[in-house]
């Protein structure tokens, strides 16, 4: 968790602070590239392995915000999940 958080945050350094709206799309994002050398059947679908306190930690917020623009997320159609399975549709 540690190497990922600083990963993250070092390239979250470049989003506006605060802003939890641009940085959980960001790690979204961030995930797909890393898992495709492990998993070459990895498209625009993955399996999220981290919890939503894993993923507040990271994005520097509070599981319930992270909670909220998750939904958001879901609401706009930029993402699609089934489970743990998540889907990138926009």
């Amino acid at each position: 968790m540690d190497s990922l958080t600083s990963i993250a945050g070092f390239k979250r350094n470049l989003l506006p602070r605060n802003s939890a709206k641009a940085s959980l799309p960001f790690l979204i994002l961030d995930i797909l590239p890393r898992l495709r050398p492990a998993d070459p059947s990895v498209t625009d679908t993955f399996t999220m392995h981290l919890t939503r306190e894993q993923i507040a930690h990271v994005i520097g917020t509070t599981p319930v915000h992270a909670s909220r623009v998750w939904c958001s997320l879901l609401a706009d159609n930029a993402i699609r999940c089934a489970g743990h399975t998540v889907t990138v549709i926009d």
